[in-house]
């Protein structure tokens, strides 16, 4: 039994390990982009794509000290959702003229990498507590 805990308890420190850094970066680019947005945005998108930010940041970090899989799923579920959520977000403020071109693209890339990432763990993490069932 002990061998199974830790196994598990090393598969979500290094899955979140992997994770973190990539959606860190992501948090700080958005609060980047969206400092230049028009003082009208104040309580607008400006703030819900930095609320989804930290939700997805938040998502990885209370998933990663959960104590059962299926529990930590779930958190990287909602943080994968939240990272679709920034996405319509980072669309939207571009169709609005609040991003340029050059930070559409590199926000959306770095969305898609994030959810590469994390689709990727999911299923990694989802496939190791399969077999530990077996």
């Amino acid at each position: 039994m002990r061998i199974l805990l830790y196994m598990k308890n090393s598969v979500k420190k290094r899955d979140t390990q992997r994770a973190w850094p990539r959606n860190y970066e992501l948090v700080l680019q958005v609060y980047g982009c969206t400092s230049d947005f028009p003082q009208a945005e104040l309580f607008g998108l400006k703030q819900e794509m930095r609320k989804t930010c930290i939700s997805i940041i938040s998502n990885l970090a209370d998933g990663s000290s959960r104590n059962q899989v299926e529990a930590m799923l779930k958190c990287f579920g909602t943080a994968k959702a939240c990272l679709f959520r920034l996405e319509s977000q980072i669309t939207i403020a571009h169709k609005l003229g609040l991003l340029t071109n050059g930070q559409y693209i590199t926000l959306n890339n770095r969305v898609n990498a994030a959810l590469q990432e994390l689709t990727v763990i999911t299923n990694n993490s989802r496939d190791t507590h399969d077999k530990e069932d077996k």
